[in-house]
């Protein structure tokens, strides 16, 4: 007698998110998103959805570039892609920048459920850049068949007055194929609600908190490039920041050594040369990081290091002055302390004033049972989802 076994289909995951560029956040976002939800669903089959929007810029600094720091951001490009096809095993990836054409790709690939997130992929700057009036692809919509799920996910700096009205139109249909909408930070919350009737949106952490850090990847690349970090301040800032060689001069003045996350003359210490498992590391050892970047604060807060940050751009905050910035920080209750929205009023005694401060009131007992929270936050939010 012949017996007949059940067939089983194995469930298909798409992970829709920022990868492949040389930003250690938004490649370790995309590594433990889909490290998460494989967790969450251990026999589905769990994949980085390789399309792109847009054309990743990896490309080596050619401000105050010298031939040492070329060859090192050479090193730094190499480590990003071996990431990508090791880690992400992403490859053949493809951009595209028509909306249309990306979600037919998208469709194509049969997936049951898709996770879009984390980072700004909500984002529309770059696709009204390159003449496009729609909506990203990364927006999804009614013609995609798989579940929808926003997780962990920034619109940036497109808020509902800076839409279009097609653009309204399009996320009116939008919004309501998504059987769960989790977002990353209060501006993209108050977008969202513009739409929702019956939905639930919730903001959550952004999935770096639940990334297990190796420490031997930074503590091999300090004893290779034999580094005393013991009295550092690292400056990632951009070329414009006129307040930044004062601060130095002030700061070097103090016995601190000044580190830089790229060329700059300033600097006693340059390590351009980081991948992005030794950069996730690499914050523990300063005595405090000046930044604008996301990823940087929310690795110092989970290295527990002070942290003094500063809004990239005005437009990057929603009328009422939120960002996705201020609601990191607004989970510590650190943003009166380590937040300025407006970089331009900064001089470099402000600057020092602002260091001295959040070092002499950091408090890392009150960090730590923050960052355990979060951590259990963001995979609980994926649970909701089965």
């Amino acid at each position: 007698m012949l017996t007949v076994f059940p067939c089983y289909k194995i469930m298909k995951i798409g992970v829709l998110t920022y990868f492949g560029d040389l930003n250690f956040g938004t490649n370790l976002q995309a590594y433990t998103t889909m490290c998460s939800v494989q967790k969450i669903f251990p026999d589905a089959k769990v994949e980085i959805i390789p399309i792109h929007s847009f054309k990743n810029v990896n490309r080596p600094y050619f401000s105050s570039a010298t031939p040492l720091s070329l060859y090192r951001d050479f090193i730094r490009i190499r480590k990003y892609s071996q990431f990508v096809k090791e880690k992400l095993r992403v490859e053949n990836d493809v951009v595209i920048k028509n909306t249309e054409h990306g979600l037919e790709l998208i469709n194509n690939r049969q997936y049951d459920r898709i996770y879009v997130g984390a980072d700004t992929l909500l984002e529309l700057d770059r696709h009204e850049k390159a003449g496009y009036e729609d909506l990203t692809f990364y927006w999804l919509g009614k013609s995609i068949q798989a579940r929808q799920y926003l997780l962990a996910a920034s619109s940036k700096n497109a808020f509902y007055n800076t839409l279009s009205s097609l653009q309204i139109e399009q996320l009116e249909h939008c919004i309501p194929n998504y059987s769960g909408i989790y977002v990353r930070d209060t501006p993209t919350k108050n977008l969202i609600e513009h739409f929702t009737v019956d939905q639930k949106t919730k903001i959550i952490p952004d999935p770096t908190f639940a990334y297990d850090i190796n420490y031997k990847y930074a503590e091999e690349y300090i004893k290779r490039r034999k580094l005393d970090l013991s009295n550092s301040i690292l400056i990632h800032g951009y070329r414009e920041d006129f307040y930044i060689p004062g601060f130095v001069k002030m700061a070097k003045e103090k016995g601190y050594t000044i580190v830089s996350l790229r060329p700059a003359r300033w600097a006693d210490i340059e390590i351009n040369d980081l991948g992005p498992e030794e950069q996730a590391g690499i914050f523990r050892y300063f005595k405090c990081v000046v930044t604008h970047r996301f990823h940087d604060t929310l690795f110092c807060l989970k290295n527990c290091t002070p942290v003094v940050v500063s809004l990239p751009a005005p437009n990057l905050a929603d009328e009422n002055g939120e960002s996705k910035h201020s609601t990191l920080l607004d989970f510590f209750g650190l943003t009166g302390l380590c937040l300025t929205n407006d970089k331009y009023s900064l001089t470099p005694e402000k600057l020092m004033k602002n260091v001295e401060d959040v070092m002499a009131l950091w408090d890392k007992e009150k960090i730590v049972p923050v960052l355990g929270k979060l951590r259990h936050s963001y995979i609980d939010s994926i649970v909701e989802t089965k």
